[in-house]
């Protein structure tokens, strides 16, 4: 799935309502609160997502056939717990299917803020360069805290619109981060040996990464796009 443009952010109302609705979650829920020990989780013999067939298939045995309830069982009972079950596996879903589409929406969002951010600073860097101007110690800073980062640590570099250019020193198996916005190609350079190179070049779009293959110590950058500056992050030896 191709990323998409973050043109509107949440209103104060719409983080309200957010916050509000697992609040009232939680005091639904509240009143069968239970807590069970780590030991508790281990020794109960659960239903768990793999016995959920064989309920299934007994409830409607149930169903369908009297004669299977023992004397002492409450069907009615065991219903109205199998509903709930269902329930609160629905709730729970739920759940997950929100955090997967903050999660999703977080990287998104990141990817399209980290572009744009990378772009200020490349532009900001190129202009310290040339001149002493009175963001040129802030450009210092970022770019120190840029380089600490875990995520992204290593040199960054800027590819002209249409470029190519070979970087050498590339430390084994490093991370190649496309922090631009243009579509970028990886080849390996001619000091590669032979055999840990690549017949195809491998894309890496906006925002992506990749681990570079095991020898890669000097590759190619291309840059495929005619009108745009790109940029890119990897780790160099010492």
């Amino acid at each position: 799935m191709s990323l998409r443009p973050i043109t509107i952010g949440l209103t104060p109302a719409q983080i309200t309502a957010l916050l509000a609705a697992e609040d009232v979650k939680r005091q639904i829920l509240q009143a069968w609160m239970v807590n069970f020990t780590p030991e508790e989780k281990k020794n109960y013999f659960k239903l768990g997502y793999i016995r959920e067939s064989f309920a299934e298939k007994i409830m409607v045995m149930g169903e369908q056939h009297e004669v299977t309830i023992p004397p002492d069982v409450d069907f009615d009972t065991v219903k109205m717990q199998y509903k709930f079950y269902q329930d609160l596996e629905l709730i729970r879903t739920d759940k997950a299917d929100n955090d997967e589409l903050i999660d999703c929406l977080l990287m998104n969002i990141g990817v399209v803020l980290l572009t744009s951010l990378n772009r200020i600073y490349n532009n900001a860097n190129e202009l310290s360069k040339k001149g002493n101007y009175p963001f040129s110690e802030m450009v210092k800073e970022a770019g120190q805290t840029y380089a600490k980062s875990k995520k992204s640590s290593g040199t960054l570099f800027s590819i002209v619109k249409a470029g190519q250019m070979t970087i050498n020193k590339i430390v084994s198996k490093s991370l190649f981060i496309n922090s631009g916005t243009t579509v970028l190609t990886v080849n390996a350079a001619d000091a590669v040996p032979s055999q840990y190179k690549q017949d195809n070049a491998i894309t890496v779009n906006p925002g992506n990464s990749i681990a570079l293959p095991v020898g890669y110590s000097a590759i190619i950058v291309s840059n495929l796009s005619a009108d745009t500056a790109g940029s890119f992050t990897v780790r160099l030896k010492k």
